[in-house]
């Protein structure tokens, strides 16, 4: 996943479009950034640029840390839509298969969800320790059938 770029919201009265105000402020986050935060501390208000399609004066969006966070989750959410069946064929492969180590949690995950992997890449150690146990626990769980 590729850096994000933030802009505020900007919206000329004069011909009535609203546009990203990539010109006046931009903010470059990291997709773990984006995923776990922390989120810009952004204050401002009262800003004016000019309108890209007239040239007349438009007023760039009032933001608080609080609309700026609210925004930047919607766009987590948008990346990471990972919709329910996608992530029940996941789920019914891992029990199927019986990843031993991450490599192969990751390669199964990449081959049903690339969004899922993406998500997952961060989380090696645990993922690893998930598998031991998962593998460990159906091990014993066999042995109790027999």
């Amino acid at each position: 996943m590729e850096n994000i770029l933030w802009s505020p919201s900007a919206a000329c009265p004069n011909c009535k479009i609203i546009f990203l105000a990539k010109s006046f402020f931009a903010c470059k986050l990291t997709p773990e950034q984006l995923i776990n935060g922390p989120y810009p501390n952004i204050n401002m208000s009262g800003n004016m640029m000019n309108c890209p399609k007239c040239g007349g004066f438009a007023n760039i969006l009032n933001y608080t840390p609080e609309t700026v966070k609210s925004e930047l989750l919607n766009i987590r959410e948008k990346i990471l839509d990972i919709k329910e069946t996608e992530l029940t064929l996941v789920l019914k492969a891992i029990q199927n298969s019986n990843p031993k180590n991450y490599e192969q949690l990751y390669g199964l995950v990449k081959e049903i969800s690339p969004s899922l992997s993406e998500v997952i890449q961060g989380f090696k150690n645990t993922l690893n320790w998930i598998c031991l146990i998962g593998g460990t626990w159906a091990f014993f769980k066999e042995l109790e059938r027999t």
